[in-house]
């Protein structure tokens, strides 16, 4: 199955796994997401854009952290954007896209999905949130009150803006200095927000990602 058409597009695909897989339709399932947009020439997005992929496998055995809750709020808002006849991606205004848009947003979904889940801010070992940039995460993190040691990196400084992948990648990361029974909390961001509350199983203890 395809998912498309978003930043929010790997997320939506998640929670539809994560769906299948408790309701017992589906055993396994391999959630993919892939990222390359091209900014335009000399514009910020050229050089902030970055190209990459995360995986994340959904089942019911030997997890390495178990889904605890999923908050999804949508927000119908024109700040980042490609028609399908464009071939670069467009912008309004940067104070715009960053205070209105994903400054506003991800705030919002993060703090409802904590008082679903029950949880206070500082039950949360890692943050793992969708950001287009290093300043703009920590001015979330800074709006949100939270403890920067508990905000994961999104390797902005090293690889740019993965975008719909982004949020992939910096779990991977966050799970593998995860302890067990930390919990952690992901939140995607796009035209809404994707929230995801999870507990890393005592299985995280013995992982070890193979590299090449």
């Amino acid at each position: 199955a395809d998912f498309a058409g978003s930043l929010r597009s790997g997320t939506n695909a998640l929670r539809a796994a994560v769906d299948a897989v408790k309701s017992g339709s589906l055993k396994r399932v391999l959630v993919l997401a892939a990222e390359c947009r091209l900014g335009m020439p000399n514009g910020a997005n050229e050089t902030a854009f970055g190209d990459g992929a995360g995986a994340l496998l959904i089942g019911s055995e030997g997890v390495l952290a178990s889904v605890d809750s999923m908050y999804t709020m949508a927000d119908e808002i024109i700040d980042v954007f490609r028609s399908d006849r464009d071939r670069f991606v467009h912008a309004w205004e940067t104070r715009f896209v960053r205070d209105y848009g994903q400054g506003r947003i991800v705030p919002l979904a993060v703090t409802a999905a904590l008082q679903k889940s029950k949880l206070a801010a500082a039950d949360v070992a890692k943050y793992v949130m969708y950001a287009p940039d290093q300043r703009q995460l920590q001015t979330v993190a800074k709006s949100l009150k939270l403890d920067p040691t508990r905000v994961q990196d999104t390797f902005f400084n090293e690889f740019g803006d993965t975008g719909s992948a982004q949020v992939f990648i910096a779990l991977a990361a966050a799970l593998e200095q995860a302890k067990a029974g930390d919990r952690l909390l992901l939140a995607s961001y796009g035209n809404g927000a994707d929230v995801f509350t999870l507990t890393a199983t005592p299985a995280v203890a013995s992982w070890k990602p193979a590299r090449t």
